[in-house]
């Protein structure tokens, strides 16, 4: 994907690597965040989540194993975006076709440099309409860091124009995030 953003300070390109897969232990997700928001318009964020469910039974829950982390670099300031580390359940509804998708996760949730282990809650949705012509999608994370209380959503709207060429955006929703 590659989305420009209206939405900040300094409007700016982002590219998103993302991989989704299904084999007959669960699923593999991962993505790769690239914001090209630093001076020269030279890359300021790369962020890395990867997941991973199992399942060895016929069931809709399966084993939820999930990392994320990544590098922020501004003008005046450069940091890491703390390694976290996910272990959890995972429970997803799909229809028949395939077509709409919900997946619930409830994790316990251990973020490098926080002493204080904590937890995660997620949905993550995919909804096809008009012979796949449209295509809502998205997140939501809620968890706990230190005593702070975290939500953010990413929920997407596309026009499939082809197989392989969509239009639309996203919008970004965050509470004590960023």
């Amino acid at each position: 994907q590659l989305m420009y953003d209206f939405g900040s300070q300094k409007e700016h390109l982002t590219a998103t690597f993302e991989h989704f897969s299904v084999d007959e232990y669960g699923t593999n997700f991962y993505f790769v965040d690239v914001e090209f928001n630093g001076q020269d318009n030279n890359v300021s964020l790369a962020y890395i989540k990867a997941m991973r469910t199992l399942k060895f039974w016929d069931s809709p829950f399966s084993i939820h194993l999930g990392y994320d982390g990544g590098l922020l670099h501004t003008e005046h300031f450069s940091t890491y975006i703390n390694n976290a580390y996910m272990i959890g359940g995972d429970y997803t509804l799909m229809s028949k076709d395939y077509s709409k998708t919900l997946s619930l996760k409830a994790m316990y949730k251990n973020i490098q440099g926080i002493d204080n282990a904590t937890y995660q809650l997620s949905a993550i949705w995919i909804l096809n309409y008009l012979n796949d012509k449209i295509t809502v999608s998205g997140f939501t994370h809620y968890w706990k860091e230190n005593s702070t209380h975290i939500v953010y959503s990413e929920p997407q709207f596309w026009y499939n124009a082809t197989k392989h060429l969509s239009l639309g955006g996203e919008v970004k929703v965050g509470y004590n995030f960023n």
